[in-house]
């Protein structure tokens, strides 16, 4: 096998027989007689429309075929291609070798457009008819405003305002409701473009954080992964590689602490993650007949897999563990929607600065971005997230949310004030915040807790 790059593409050149299991369009499933894999970039990541982009859905035979003529491959019948809007230029590529076995992973990949998480809700549904809108059922009347942006709006909430809420507990102070299951724009009377239809990284307006235009497609993002393994596998095996590879992009998402766009959950991959996996024809060597964790080519998998992802992503969109050091980061998936609104820091900064007077506020504001990525307040704050999530699986009994999550956000008061042995002097300050389990009330929770320990960061007290 030969992997190369050219100006919008990387394929591989299968020399010698391999098993594929690929979830190509044209050419997809399992095949064993293909001689070329490629991963294209069909369109710019942010602001792409139809074109290309589309073909790949309406006509992944033609697709196919256009893309093998431009860069010399073929026969069309013996390829098959993933595509994406992000820049092969970008693709990370990782390798593992074992005694004779080597694994090697090329990922592309882009999550900030429609980064989500397994069973969110969904946009469309294909029937025999072709792809239609998903109505969603219980939209609020009306969207609740966005923090610091006169004049835009979230999109409707079709669940009501979060775990513990109703769509009728509007948040006070102008915090806006939550998104339990996707906002997004209305429904229209319009077919409802398919997952599939644009592939790649973020597009349309909402990526951007402008209103919704009901006849833009959703955002995309897409993770690419290309995986070949030297040794020869069972059908069974190669299916099961197809579930380590996913775990271990899964993993990668977690680690980097990717939030979904439709949900207030972690994400878990995006709408339009495409996959090839090869394992070469080897005569005289009995086939692998594991690709789990207990197999060393399930370890070599995962361990490919995940760092290809990370390197992707911190190529296409400047993903690292040290840039998510951020409150900021950690606490976008209280307030996305759909992928169409992103609060910014200085609306997240404007927010959490009401309880403060107006010197601190100002002081806080300028200061923000040191303030949010501060590694002890990050954590605290990472803390609160996680417990709450916690909370939402049951992990915990509900009875316990207002003595577990009043200790933990007095921790980050203490952090915002640069003292962590102050923290059971801002425990009974908060005790009275600390009850309110729904997505408002744990909003201002975490607020006040940073209100409190910044106003006192220069006046040496609690």
């Amino acid at each position: 096998m030969e992997l190369r790059r050219g100006d919008k593409v990387v394929y591989a050149r299968l020399d010698t027989p391999h098993a594929v299991l690929s979830t190509a369009r044209a050419n997809g499933g399992y095949r064993a007689d293909l001689l070329y894999l490629l991963n294209h970039q069909v369109c710019e990541p942010s602001g792409h429309g139809g074109g290309k982009a589309m073909l790949g859905y309406t006509d992944p035979g033609r697709y196919l075929e256009d893309i093998c003529q431009r860069y010399g491959l073929g026969p069309a019948s013996r390829c098959a291609a993933l595509s994406t809007a992000a820049n092969m230029r970008l693709c990370a590529v990782e390798a593992e070798t074992y005694r004779e076995l080597t694994v090697a992973a090329a990922v592309t990949a882009g999550v900030e457009g429609n980064a989500g998480r397994a069973g969110d809700p969904a946009s469309g549904y294909e029937g025999r008819n072709g792809y239609e809108a998903v109505r969603r059922l219980g939209v609020a009347e009306e969207a609740h405003p966005a923090p610091g942006r006169e004049g835009q709006a979230h999109p409707p909430d079709p669940r009501g305002a979060g775990s513990a809420a109703s769509p009728s507990a509007a948040v006070s102070a102008g915090l806006p409701a939550g998104a339990e299951g996707g906002g997004g724009p209305p429904d229209v009377a319009r077919p409802a473009p398919p997952p599939a239809a644009l592939a790649g990284e973020a597009g349309g307006a909402g990526a951007r954080g402008d209103p919704p235009d009901p006849s833009d497609p959703p955002p995309h993002g897409t993770i690419n992964t290309l995986l070949f393994i030297s040794l020869p596998v069972t059908p069974g095996c190669l299916t099961r590689a197809v579930m380590t590879a996913t775990e271990a992009k899964t993993a990668a998402l977690q680690e980097l602490n990717i939030n979904s766009r439709y949900s207030d959950g972690l994400a878990t991959g995006t709408g339009t993650d495409q996959i090839a996996v090869a394992a070469r024809f080897l005569e005289g060597f009995p086939p692998l007949s594991s690709a789990g964790k207990h197999a060393k080519l399930g370890e070599l998998v995962g361990v490919t897999v995940k760092a290809a992802v990370k390197g992707a992503l911190q190529r296409q969109n400047g993903l690292s563990p040290s840039r998510q050091c951020s409150a900021k980061i950690l606490l976008e998936r209280l307030f996305e929607r759909e992928g169409v609104y992103r609060i910014t820091r200085d609306e997240i900064a404007e927010l959490f600065s009401r309880d403060m007077d107006p010197e601190t506020a100002a002081l806080f504001q300028a200061n923000s971005k040191a303030a949010l990525c501060d590694p002890a307040v990050a954590a605290a704050v990472a803390a609160l997230m996680h417990l709450r999530d916690q909370f939402s699986w049951g992990t915990f009994p509900p009875l316990l949310w207002p003595e577990i999550m009043g200790a933990q956000a007095a921790l980050l008061a203490a952090a915002a004030g640069g003292d962590l042995g102050k923290s059971e002097g801002y425990r009974g300050r908060l005790a009275g915040l600390s009850a309110d389990a729904s997505r408002e009330g744990f909003t201002r929770l975490v607020g006040a807790a940073l209100a409190m320990g910044y106003s006192d960061k220069w006046e040496k007290g609690i």
